[in-house]
């Protein structure tokens, strides 16, 4: 089966499924284990739904343990960005922003290494399901990070990123680490 897959920078993909209408509405297949072209070793082993009300920002956050996050929002509209902070990589201060809404189904692939986060901007909440490839245990340990000199760097290097003013600029946030137990 050919998958219609955009590939970004960060290892950020982003599948349009193939969407099969009739007169009753439509299906479509959001996941498959034979998609290796898109999911590659990432296969997910949970499946999750969030809701978010309009305005909500849920970000900065990135995970250990080669995390992997699959994100389609299937109402509302919903901006995802991620951002690479590490300054000794070959791509540090790239962002990559994709709005998804229900208007246009799709699957994005956010490896997380890279702090990523969403904004709900739709005048609705967004209900977004999402897989994951490693199984969340309630147990992780959730520290947080220090918000002021990744704040500090993110500003130096995006200072007219309309990214910061989307999440940042109308709210305090916080920034995690996402480290599991052992």
């Amino acid at each position: 089966m050919d998958l219609e897959v955009h590939e970004y920078d960060l290892g950020v993909k982003v599948l349009t499924p193939k969407i099969n209408n009739d007169k009753r509405g439509f299906v479509s297949e959001i996941f498959r284990n034979d998609w290796t072209g898109f999911f590659g070793k990432d296969v997910p082993n949970q499946i999750n739904i969030s809701k978010s009300s309009p305005g909500v920002i849920r970000a900065w956050h990135r995970h250990q343990r080669d995390q992997t996050d699959f994100f389609t929002v299937v109402k509302g509209t919903m901006k995802i960005c991620i951002y690479d902070s590490d300054n000794e990589s070959k791509t540090f201060g790239k962002l990559v922003e994709i709005v998804a809404s229900e208007k246009k189904l799709q699957v994005i692939k956010v490896p997380g290494k890279f702090w990523h986060g969403t904004k709900t901007t739709s005048d609705e909440d967004s209900y977004t399901i999402y897989f994951i490839n490693n199984i969340f245990k309630l147990n992780l340990n959730k520290s947080k990070i220090g918000l002021v000199s990744f704040t500090n760097a993110f500003m130096k290097k995006n200072s007219e990123s309309s990214f910061w003013n989307t999440f940042i600029a109308d709210r305090p946030i916080s920034v995690y680490m996402i480290t599991p137990k052992a």
